[in-house]
């Protein structure tokens, strides 16, 4: 009988945070909003070998206006006030 591997593999781990992120993307407010977005494609970016891909995505919605020092949340406030949550940043 052989006993499964005590860790997944890699191609595995990387499935998991595709669907992960895919389900977050959905349903933000369930998964934890931007924190959670921010996670994920931290990981991913990890998994995929390219953590410079974040800094160049968040200088290039910085020159569009849709990142602030407090993230893209705070670029919908500007516009959305009293509405501005995780779904804005999702559609991001």
């Amino acid at each position: 009988m052989t006993l499964p591997t005590p860790l997944a593999a890699a191609e595995e781990i990387y499935g998991h945070l595709i669907d992960q992120l895919n389900l977050a993307l959905r349903r933000p407010g369930m998964y934890g909003g931007e924190v959670a977005f921010r996670i994920l494609i931290d990981h991913l970016l990890f998994i995929e070998r390219q953590p410079e891909a974040w800094n160049q995505l968040k200088q290039g919605w910085e020159e569009q206006g849709l990142w602030t020092p407090i993230g893209p949340s705070g670029a919908f406030q500007d516009v959305f006030p009293a509405q501005a949550d995780c779904c804005e940043v999702a559609s991001l």
